[in-house]
């Protein structure tokens, strides 16, 4: 007995599809979007770690941090009277830095686009000026001058003494406060000077669109 040929078993499947096309795409966009938020979600510490380190990079290059560290005459440093600089300084980043925010905005099922709203800085300023210390004049009164150096612009502070640069005299050892004389306003040096909407930090964090995108790129690859 030889073996018996199979006749050939021909199957036919069908597939019923019920869904529309634009239904589909909504689905499809949907599950991307919740891969992409988790995503984000996961990068968020990285993203905000790599944003700290672009505010010390800005703020450091700064006219007016470079005044406040320098050592000569007509410095903010010796204008303000300070004898340590570089803590407040780092009072001011570190203020920056932690007003930082992520915000993570839901996710449009018709675009599958992700929105990161990131927020630096508010307006106000009141997180850095109650970071610095005031300067204590040797009468035992509080000089704001942090306060006066983000808003004061050009207003005439204080009209009965003037700053004489020196090296080697008063408390920063670059200038003193001095009574009369033909200059008798005290303000701000009008190149440093600033107001709430124009100020150090703000001319400092201007433009910095780019800078932001690539933080945020680093961020989602760590």
């Amino acid at each position: 007995m030889g073996p018996y040929p199979v006749p050939p078993v021909r199957t036919q499947l069908g597939l019923v599809i019920r869904e529309s096309a634009k239904e589909m795409e909504k689905r499809i966009l949907r599950a991307a979007a919740l891969e992409v938020d988790e995503k984000f979600a996961r990068a968020d510490n990285n993203i905000e770690r790599m944003l700290k380190m672009k505010v010390v990079s800005w703020l450091l290059s700064s006219p007016e941090i470079l005044s406040l560290m320098n050592q000569s005459e007509n410095s903010l440093k010796g204008d303000f009277g300070l004898t340590n600089p570089s803590a407040s300084v780092m009072s001011i980043i570190e203020a920056v830095q932690d007003s930082i925010e992520i915000e993570q905005m839901r996710v449009k099922t018709t675009t599958g686009f992700l929105v990161l709203r990131i927020k630096i800085q508010p307006k106000h300023m009141g997180n850095v000026i109650s970071a610095v210390d005031p300067v204590q004049t040797e009468k035992g009164a509080n000089l704001p001058w942090i306060e006066w150096l983000l808003l004061k612009g050009d207003e005439i502070i204080i009209t009965d003494y003037h700053v004489e640069p020196k090296i080697g005299t008063g408390r920063s050892g670059l200038a003193t406060m001095k009574a009369g004389g033909d200059y008798t306003v005290g303000r701000v040096n009008p190149a440093y000077s600033g107001t709430q909407d124009d100020n150090f930090i703000t001319r400092a964090l201007k433009g910095k669109e780019r800078d932001i995108e690539a933080a945020i790129v680093i961020g989602m690859r760590l």
